[in-house]
């Protein structure tokens, strides 16, 4: 949005804006990261990687069934269920 704003001054709106609202959320994961121990705050960045790895795959499946091209996730998974269908 704020690359595609005409106007510098919208674009820095909308960036502080942006900062100001996902700041909270940085300050309660660097908060919440104090508290638990060594152990748990490493397995609690594991769990936060694999979930960013998931959400970074849905939204390349989401842009390649905004092209219709049939290589989204879904279709694939159907080519392999009818290719091995007709293989047994």
């Amino acid at each position: 949005m704020a690359a595609g704003s005409s106007d510098p001054l919208v674009g820095a709106k909308i960036l502080t804006l942006f900062g100001l609202g996902t700041l909270p959320a940085l300050w309660s994961f660097g908060y919440l990261t104090r508290l638990f121990s060594e152990v748990t705050t490493q397995r609690f960045f594991q769990l936060s990687g694999v979930i960013l790895i998931f959400i970074g795959l849905m939204m390349f499946n989401k842009g390649l069934m905004r092209t219709h091209s049939g290589y989204d996730f879904k279709s694939i998974e159907q080519q392999i269920v009818t290719t091995l269908s007709k293989v047994n």
